[in-house]
């Protein structure tokens, strides 16, 4: 009987407790509109979502597209490196040659239900992925 009487009086003061510190509606939005993210906006997209002629990126909805970097030949240092889809956007190049392609990058997608998109830089894939192995081939001994 007295264990019945203190899980009662626990649980009474849990939910009273639950009751009076669940925060206020008004709370509540002034904690998404402070967001830095837009506040309770839900960025949806895919991964080459959008292309200068895709009708589908406006038609799905999306509000967000990421687009991989590619590769060139280096010939100096005799290899692939990796390089952005921005116009000028090579791997040591100073970020003043690439800097309006980006933001006009960035005001294009704007328009497109002020969508976003997460840019790779060419420089951060090199330091993450930029081991290589080299393969020599030789000649059979005869």
């Amino acid at each position: 009987m007295k264990a019945k009487l203190l899980i009662s009086a626990i649980l009474v003061v849990a939910v009273t407790a639950f009751i009076f510190n669940t925060p206020s509606s008004e709370n509540k939005e002034s904690v998404l509109s402070s967001s830095p993210a837009g506040g309770d906006r839900f960025l949806y997209g895919a991964i080459h979502s959008y292309t200068a002629s895709s009708d589908n990126y406006d038609n799905l909805g999306l509000n967000l597209t990421h687009s991989y970097v590619d590769t060139e030949w280096n010939d100096t240092l005799q290899r692939h490196v990796p390089v952005g889809w921005v116009t000028n956007d090579h791997l040591r190049w100073p970020i003043g040659n690439y800097e309006q392609g980006l933001r006009n990058a960035k005001q294009t997608m704007y328009l497109h239900k002020e969508s976003r998109f997460l840019y790779q830089r060419p420089k951060i894939e090199w330091l993450a992925f930029g081991q290589s192995s080299t393969y020599m081939t030789c000649d059979p001994v005869a």
